[in-house]
């Protein structure tokens, strides 16, 4: 009986040793877990009262208005999901998630009090006609209803997600997969069960944080530690994996991707080998089941060398995004062009313009004056959304705004800051006259002193103390006050600014 039983081992270690060289299947490494969903007492139906989306800030905040209740967007190239639904787009956004129309007007956003991710963090989402999931990072994801406007399941770590701090959700088929720092999971949108994903790289790979990309009906993994990339086998549930010296010549331990493409023309993978400038192009032979190397470049060329050889964006992807520069001849403002892939309609493109917010007044009579990336802004008790007033250049720090009692003179500064050393460049003074609603921007250089090196700004200390800083008008001057001193003085005839 031993030497057929260790015949027998020998014949399923073979077995076994050659399903990994020949086919890399692994099914054995990733440990699958299936949790059905606990019941009504995970929904967050009856914990998340009044709708996800208003059409304006509450009228009973007003009052207390503070800048996180404010609808400011990313930083330029920030962004990192949109979706699109009957010509609106939803783009997540400094703690919340912003609605535009096809004119990229804001139309609506989440209200503060019902949805917002933890932190101010941007939310990642994911859309399957009415149903929004938007995953917010250490909370999970959560459903969004759209034609009830309700938020009405939370996935979290009491009902299958054994992990919620870097999630990153994508709808394909009848499945919401979700990439994580412990694996990958997916969830059955009907039934909401959730199929865990762990080891999928074997025992080898240090961690479980993987990236997501998805096209059509493929799913793929990749390995943030450097393990390699693995593709999902629906018909058996298991996963094919490709190591790092499947990709790699030089360094055949590790991989790390720059760039995961899948698209009619087959799946595409830029990754690094050998170090961080020098990235190579490989594509999947599906005949062959090996990666071969189509472009080898340098780091710095290798991004209009791999746009001559990859297929359009358009084949491969439903939704980018392109940052630049749009507006009219006097405006300099920033934006993002999301191009979408509607089915219906095609191809479209959406144009959001950048609007952060920096700085506000306190409440002067019906309104608040706010400095945004945009410029001098106010929002009046019933309106909607904040209007723009004054467009100014903004510097890069020192964002301050003051307003005069009456909210008949306006004041904002930032400051440039050199970002090599951090020496204070220069100051865009900006005055507002809401009364002849007229307005002016003056600069002040950076002054060098011999005995402090570099002099500061303005209104350095005002975040310290923004309480003793005032702004009053004294004859033909506009006079920035600190504690009663004067630190700044506006001649409004001349525009002249003395600091």
């Amino acid at each position: 009986m031993k030497p057929k039983l260790l015949a027998y081992s020998v014949v399923v270690a073979v077995v076994l040793f050659l399903a990994v060289v020949l086919f890399r299947i692994v099914p054995w490494f990733a440990e699958v877990q299936v949790l059905e969903p606990a019941g009504s007492d995970v929904s967050v139906a009856d914990s998340f009262e009044g709708a996800v989306f208003v059409p304006g800030i509450s009228a009973g905040t007003f009052t207390s208005l503070s800048l996180k209740d404010l609808p400011s967007t990313l930083p330029d190239g920030y962004a990192q999901s949109a979706v699109y639904r009957d010509g609106h787009v939803f783009v997540p956004a400094i703690g919340h998630i912003l609605e535009y129309d096809e004119n990229g007007e804001l139309v609506r956003y989440s209200d503060p009090k019902v949805f917002s991710c933890g932190g101010g963090l941007p939310a990642v989402v994911s859309i399957a006609g009415d149903t929004l999931y938007a995953a917010c990072y250490n909370e999970g994801i959560y459903e969004i209803d759209l034609s009830a406007n309700r938020a009405v399941y939370l996935f979290d770590q009491n009902n299958g997600l054994s992990n919620v701090q870097n999630l990153r959700p994508a709808v394909v088929g009848d499945s919401l997969w979700v990439a994580s720092f412990s694996g990958v999971f997916r969830i059955d949108r009907a039934t909401r069960a959730v199929t865990s994903y762990t080891g999928v790289f074997g025992g080898g790979c240090r961690h479980d944080n993987v990236r997501l990309f998805t096209g059509g009906d493929d799913v793929w993994v990749t390995s943030v530690a450097g393990c390699g990339a693995a593709e999902y086998q629906a018909a058996t549930d298991v996963w094919k994996v490709y190591l790092a010296s499947d990709f790699n010549r030089n360094n055949i331990g590790r991989v790390d991707f720059d760039q995961f493409v899948i698209s009619s023309d087959g799946i595409f993978a830029a990754h690094q080998d050998g170090g961080p400038d020098h990235t190579v192009l490989s594509k999947l032979d599906r005949v062959t089941d090996t990666w071969t190397s189509i472009l080898d470049e340098k780091w710095a060329a290798f991004p209009d060398a791999a746009a001559a050889v990859l297929p359009p964006i358009e084949s491969y992807a439903d939704v980018y995004e392109v940052t630049h520069l749009y507006g009219t001849k006097d405006s300099d403002e920033r934006g993002t062009d999301w191009h979408f892939n509607t089915k219906d309609q095609g191809w479209i493109v959406l144009q959001v313009p950048d609007r952060r917010y920096f700085a506000m007044t306190k409440l002067v009579g019906d309104r608040y004056f706010l400095l945004s990336s945009s410029g001098v802004e106010q929002i009046v008790e019933g309106q909607a959304f904040p209007e723009l007033l004054v467009r100014q250049t903004s510097g890069n720090g020192g964002w301050h705004i003051l307003a005069s009692e009456d909210g008949n003179y306006v004041l904002a500064t930032s400051d440039e800051i050199h970002e090599m050393g951090g020496d204070w460049a220069r100051t865009f003074v900006t005055v507002y006259d809401r009364a002849k609603n007229e307005s002016f921007t003056s600069v002040i250089p950076g002054v060098i002193s011999d005995d402090s090196g570099v002099g500061v700004p303005p209104l350095a200390g005002f975040d310290k103390d923004p309480s003793s800083y005032s702004l009053v008008v004294k004859d033909s001057s506009l006079l920035v006050l600190y504690e009663g001193s004067p630190v700044l003085t506006v001649d409004l005839m001349t525009r002249q600014v003395t600091h």
